[in-house]
């Protein structure tokens, strides 16, 4: 028998967040099976946080691995770093490697996550594709991203997702976002 990773498979690109956000989310993406996380510097992410020792490699593994028990998942997340590039070269990089099928960035002025994707179904130049879709999502620092980077953001065609009404915290809005992307018929092909 051969597991079957996460569908759709998930790519987060994180800003710099309090040291005990970034061990629930490295919990939560353990748990959930996300394929990796990309931690960046954001301009609201605050650099004192890069200090923590939650950044040191077995911290990191220690979380996920707490996370992946609870799931009961095998797969474990990429875990990337780059605290020194701008994001519009991190993105680049990350195009290169891999074709995303849908791009998110959270925002609560964004839009639901079923409008956004039922908006790219109708597209007739989009094709659903036979294969796990690749979701990438980004995800800003407690005070959320400024003005500037969520147009950098629409440059590179990411959605504006709105996942609440409510303001949440980093790591409910990860949870709330996982959540989402299990209802599987959202990416099945109309």
């Amino acid at each position: 028998m051969v597991p079957i990773p996460r569908f759709p498979e998930v790519h987060i690109l994180l800003a710099i967040n309090r040291p005990p956000t970034v061990r629930k989310i490295l919990q939560l993406a353990g748990t959930w099976g996300v394929s990796s996380i990309h931690f960046f510097v954001s301009r609201n992410s605050r650099r004192e946080y890069l200090t923590s020792p939650v950044w040191n490699s077995i911290e990191i593994e220690s979380e996920l691995l707490e996370g992946m028990e609870q799931g009961k998942n095998i797969f474990l997340p990429k875990i990337h770093f780059d605290f020194k590039n701008r994001l519009e070269t991190i993105l680049q990089e990350k195009f290169k490697k891999v074709d995303f099928t849908f791009r998110f960035v959270l925002d609560r002025r964004g839009t639901t996550l079923p409008q956004i994707i039922e908006e790219k179904k109708s597209d007739l130049n989009f094709e659903m594709p036979s294969r796990t879709p690749q979701v990438f999502v980004a995800i800003g620092p407690e005070s959320g991203f400024v003005r500037n980077e969520i147009d950098l953001w629409k440059r590179f065609d990411f959605k504006e997702l709105n996942l609440s009404s409510q303001v949440l915290r980093t790591e409910t809005a990860v949870a709330f976002l996982l959540a989402r992307l299990e209802e599987k018929n959202l990416f099945l092909k109309a």
